[in-house]
């Protein structure tokens, strides 16, 4: 069996061969008449909208003496035509032989190249899994791959995740991926059996529904609420699941409205290693088809502030959940206070009257900042969110008050659990 080293290896080098190929090559009058012949016969038979076919037919058509001839360029003036027209991000004509040729003439292979090795090194697009603060999940995936492989990376993921109080999922880097994938993504955050989306497909001329996955490996996670985070770079597959989740009024989207590519399909081999994306279906209601428009977040901001704001969010519905209920908050309060503290300016000279010893603390000053240690342990920063109140670098647990009138008195140290008060040890 092939080494995956040796297997990418191979596989990169291939590819700047034959970007290498495409680029010093040109290509015949012939060989671009053909092109456009078969980009043009894929058109009337498959695209979405079929009323404005010939227009981009009619557009190649007249320009085709005045294309490059150089495969590469080629490729890119053809999409710039027909998105000219289409306003399609899906629409794209590339000059890919080794995918061309693995279309063309597929092996039977036990150890075939595989297109995804480089995303397998990426962990299938799920990039971070992990618990926030009060416990909030946090899962950012940036694409939704196709094969099993990929769906076992995401199944880990979700179970990883399976005892969140919240789940904020981050699709701002997401372009989309795969439709099957991201069905049993969706399936978890349903009951069985649950209309996803319906859509309309071309080359069928037929509607067809999406359910959700009647099984699930896991638990399914249909009550926990769900915070989406978008950004104009969240596309297709990756907006579909936004649009999903806000239909179904599932959770809240967080972030900027994204990018418009509501359309699906699939590659074409064309001809002399050109192949095209191609949009066969589109959502088939007007009011949540959100091509060349986007999806619009619930609560719209800078997608760099997304996840603050999402988290925010999570905890404060948290807090209001577990009250309605008659649960302990206390740990989801503490988190809101601590996200909500605004960082407050302390004047360098004022320092110094925060130093000394209180009972087995030690407040100390070291280039220009304040330290809290206690019992000789580690050491942490002191952040003021106030004249008399600091949180602590990397130490969730604990905040520090300092009490009584300047200079100060006393120190109480508040946690979760308990506050303790010291004294200003005498000997300071």
């Amino acid at each position: 069996m092939m080494n995956k080293g040796y297997e990418l290896i191979l596989f990169v080098l291939l590819l700047m061969v034959a970007i290498h190929e495409g680029i010093a090559q040109r290509i015949s009058k012939n060989t671009k008449a053909e092109l456009i012949a078969d980009i043009s016969e894929e058109l009337k038979k498959n695209y979405v909208i079929p009323s404005i076919v010939d227009s981009m037919v009619s557009l190649l058509n007249q320009k085709s003496e005045s294309y490059s001839d150089f495969p590469q360029e080629l490729a890119a003036e053809l999409t710039k035509d027909l998105f000219s027209i289409s306003h399609d991000g899906h629409l794209v004509v590339t000059y890919d032989p080794i995918t061309y040729d693995k279309m063309v003439h597929p092996v039977d292979d036990d150890n075939p190249i595989n297109p995804w090795l480089i995303e397998e090194l990426n962990n299938f697009g799920i990039r971070e899994a992990k618990m926030l603060d009060g416990k909030i999940g946090y899962l950012k995936l940036t694409s939704f791959y196709p094969g099993s492989e990929a769906r076992e990376v995401l199944i880990a993921a979700l179970n990883y995740l399976s005892n969140s109080e919240s789940l904020i999922i981050d699709l701002r880097n997401n372009g989309g991926g795969s439709s099957y994938t991201l069905k049993l993504f969706s399936s978890y955050f349903f009951d069985p059996d649950v209309i996803l989306s319906a859509s309309y497909w071309r080359p069928t001329d037929r509607v067809t529904k999406s359910y959700s996955e009647i099984y699930v490996p896991g638990k399914r996670l249909t009550k926990i609420p769900l915070y989406v985070l978008t950004s104009r770079r969240t596309y297709s597959a990756a907006e579909a699941f936004s649009q999903i989740v806000k239909d179904h009024e599932r959770g809240v989207i967080v972030g900027e409205k994204t990018g418009g590519g509501a359309h699906s399909g699939s590659m074409v081999a064309l001809s002399d290693g050109f192949t095209m994306y191609i949009s066969k279906g589109k959502p088939v209601d007007p009011t949540t088809n959100w091509e060349g428009i986007g999806v619009t977040p619930d609560h719209e901001i800078e997608q760099e502030s997304a996840l603050f704001k999402a988290h925010l969010l999570a905890l404060d519905s948290l807090i209001k959940t577990k009250e309605q209920e008659g649960k302990d908050s206390r740990t989801a309060r503490w988190y809101l206070n601590g996200w909500n503290a605004t960082p407050f300016h302390l004047p360098q000279k004022s320092l110094g009257k925060y130093v000394g010893n209180y009972g087995d603390v030690e407040i100390s000053m070291d280039q220009n900042n304040l330290y809290f240690q206690q019992k000789k342990r580690l050491r942490f920063l002191m952040t003021p969110t106030s004249e008399s109140e600091f949180i602590l670098k990397d130490n969730d647990y604990a905040k520090v008050v300092f009490l009584g009138n300047q200079p100060f008195e006393k120190i109480q140290i508040e946690s979760l659990i308990k506050k303790e008060t010291l004294a200003k040890n005498k000997t300071n």
